[in-house]
């Protein structure tokens, strides 16, 4: 997967919902900086997992979910967020 851009800063509720703009966001970004509060990593790479298994379960040429748990997500405080 190309990664189109760099780092990315984004709402950890919204990360956590996985929705289309979310996954679109991991899928090019190299490194996502979301807030921890709002995001349990555990549960963010649990959920990651799970949809990246059931792309797996498609043949391979119709998969769309390849390069979904190759960037980097690092988590901060709300506070450090809305700072940078």
């Amino acid at each position: 997967m190309n990664k189109t851009h760099g780092m990315v800063f984004y709402d950890g509720a919204e990360l956590l919902k996985l929705d289309a703009k979310a996954i679109n966001v991991l899928m090019h970004s190299q490194v996502v900086v979301t807030t921890s509060p709002e995001v349990n990593p555990s549960e963010l790479y649990t959920k990651l997992i799970e949809l990246v298994k059931k792309d797996d379960e498609k043949e391979e040429k119709v998969r769309t979910l390849n390069g979904l748990l190759e960037s980097v997500v690092l988590f901060i405080k709300k506070n450090d967020f809305n700072r940078l």
